[in-house]
């Protein structure tokens, strides 16, 4: 199930900070990336009783602000997140992760929940978000999809 999160920071500023791949701060702990040719992820997820290390294409669409990784050939470990512009100011980032089989989908959720909000840091560290009266008036909780 997707999991959504609203930022108070402008779609492409949040857009930035998540293709940044010299700079994955906003990732879980126990989860890291590397990209080791063009178009081509690696994971590896080090929680629970047994780490896993796959490799999944990766496609980054710079128009519609959405990045896929994995596919119907590689469906475990496989995902997308976009950024959604809102028309009133601020964003809404939509992630959806499939795990592997031993991995609870509780664990996966839980990921998930943190990523979103270690990005909502991570752009507040790298720049500007809206006013603090916009910011107020705009704030959702997060929500599921």
């Amino acid at each position: 199930m997707p999991r959504s999160r609203f930022l108070t920071a402008d779609a492409d500023l949040v857009f930035d900070v998540l293709t940044d791949l010299g700079d994955l701060a906003w990732l879980p702990a126990g989860v890291e990336v590397d990209v080791p040719s063009p178009n081509l992820l690696r994971l590896w997820l080090r929680r629970g009783a047994h780490d896993d290390e796959v490799h999944r294409p990766i496609d980054i669409d710079w128009e519609n602000l959405r990045i896929t990784w994995g596919g119907e050939t590689t469906p475990s470990w496989s995902g997308w997140v976009r950024v959604e512009r809102l028309p009133t100011g601020g964003c809404l980032v939509s992630a959806r992760v499939m795990g592997s089989e031993g991995r609870p989908a509780q664990q996966v959720t839980a990921w998930t929940d943190e990523a979103l909000e270690r990005l909502d840091t991570a752009v507040r560290r790298e720049g500007t978000v809206l006013p603090g009266r916009m910011r107020r008036a705009l704030t959702v909780p997060r929500c599921d999809e």
